[in-house]
């Protein structure tokens, strides 16, 4: 008995200690951002490359919202302009469907209203998109499923239409194809949208697409782009946009299901972590746009689905540099989102078993330079192609980020704080199990 008290005490210091690690990590990653904060714009800069770049800007202001910080108060000095406001830079203004739906998702993660942002409504923008007959939003699956996720995230409803579109589009292997064969980003943001939008789990298209995206597990726990024979490991976008799914669909990455050889996508994810806070892309090709990646990654560590609603967030981030705290710009609320009806199972055609034998690469995708560009929505736009990087040379020996985020000092007091508290309580319990004998 006195040694499973022993234990209990060890066990929750432990805990306390790993929690305190944890948040510590990705604190560090938020550092890691900040130190590329343009103080003349409030953007983002991409690590070697100069001037703010509106998709890690949009990025980065999710990830300070996943970790709980206003974006619009993370600004270099009380006078310079705050990361929200340059995310969403002329949003009004644009006609990009693709860079409308990022728009909103950032504005909703904020805590805000997309009805009501800047003088007009990001959702009566992207329902001008929606064609009546077949339920699409824009020309194609990704702009349609990036669609519902700015819509739900917004508390809006989806057309069963729409829904339906995005379930035909399901292949036979149970993942999307999102115009290079199926995928696992297009695959994991499509189950998000799904299931989102009213979809059980256990429905059989999210059953499909689960067994899909198990299928290109690796061996070191992460989960790879595609099946295809160029695609030799895992890399981050295609591990978080996973675990992204997996928290939407209400489990946990820790889960049996989602292991491999007793590796889980995390053990992944802490893999391509680097000692400045940042992420690689892969351990094939390093850090490749790291700002961009990290954003990306650390949406997934805060258990957040992409389509998350910011709320309580804090009203400064406490940074290296930080600024007076500043209150919040004033949003219209938004309503609370409406709960979408379950949809019936999608037909058994579009649910075939999953292939054992790896599919032959097409034509297309024997081009391995497609092979270092994720398949998110912003990156299949002509616009934030132009804005973003040029990812087909992957920059593999990138050099290390000299501007390394501070260690958070906060958590050294606290573990040092529980560990003493757990000796303290062994002991206490020795003595009072040696007084009851």
């Amino acid at each position: 008995m006195k040694r499973f008290y022993l234990v209990l005490v060890l066990i929750i210091s432990l805990g306390f200690s790993a929690l305190a690690l944890a948040n510590n990590q990705i604190d560090k990653s938020l550092q890691y951002l900040y130190s590329f904060q343009d103080p003349a714009s409030g953007g983002l800069n991409e690590e070697n490359i100069d001037g703010p770049q509106a998709l890690q800007s949009a990025w980065g202001a999710i990830a300070f919202a996943a970790g709980g910080f206003n974006p619009a108060t993370v600004k270099k000095t009380d006078s310079s302009p705050d990361l929200l406001s340059y995310a969403l830079k002329d949003i009004c203004q644009n006609t990009n469907i693709t860079d409308l739906e990022r728009g909103a998702l950032v504005v909703s993660v904020s805590g805000g209203n997309p009805r009501n942002i800047a003088g007009c409504s990001l959702v009566d923008k992207i329902r001008s998109f929606e064609d009546p007959q077949t339920g699409k939003i824009g020309s194609n699956i990704i702009s349609t499923v990036f669609g519902v996720l700015a819509l739900r995230s917004a508390g809006e409803t989806v057309d069963e239409k729409t829904i339906n579109y995005i379930l035909q589009e399901q292949k036979a292997d149970g993942g999307w194809d999102s115009g290079w064969g199926t995928e696992s980003n297009m695959t994991a943001q499509t189950i998000q949208a799904l299931t989102l939008s009213g979809v059980a789990k256990d429905d059989k298209s999210i059953i499909a697409a689960k067994n899909y995206l198990k299928s290109l597990q690796s061996e070191t726990g992460g989960i790879k782009y595609d099946s295809s024979s160029w695609t030799t490991s895992s890399d981050a976008f295609s591990d978080a946009y996973a675990v992204e799914a997996i928290y939407a669909l209400g489990e946990d990455p820790n889960d049996v299901f989602w292991q491999k050889d007793g590796k889980t996508i995390l053990d992944d994810l802490a893999g391509l972590r680097n000692e400045d806070g940042s992420y690689s892309f892969s351990s094939d090709y390093g850090k490749m746009n790291p700002v961009w990646t990290t954003s990306i990654v650390l949406v997934a560590l805060n258990k957040k689905p992409l389509a998350f609603k910011g709320e309580n967030l804090k009203n400064f981030y406490q940074s290296a540099i930080s600024p007076t705290p500043q209150p919040s710009p004033t949003f219209t609320s938004s309503p609370t989102p409406t709960v979408m009806p379950s949809f019936s199972s999608t037909p058994e055609a579009l649910v075939q078993p999953i292939q054992s034998s790896t599919p032959q690469p097409q034509e297309k995708e024997k081009n391995s330079s497609y092979k270092a560009i994720p398949s998110a929505v912003l990156v299949k736009s002509q616009t934030v192609q132009a804005q973003a990087q040029d990812n087909s040379q992957p920059d593999v020996k990138g050099e290390q980020n000299q501007r390394e985020a501070k260690f958070n000092w906060f958590w050294l007091p606290l573990i040092c704080l529980s560990s003493f508290s757990a000796g303290v309580g062994a002991k206490w319990l020795e003595l009072k199990l040696l007084k009851a004998k």
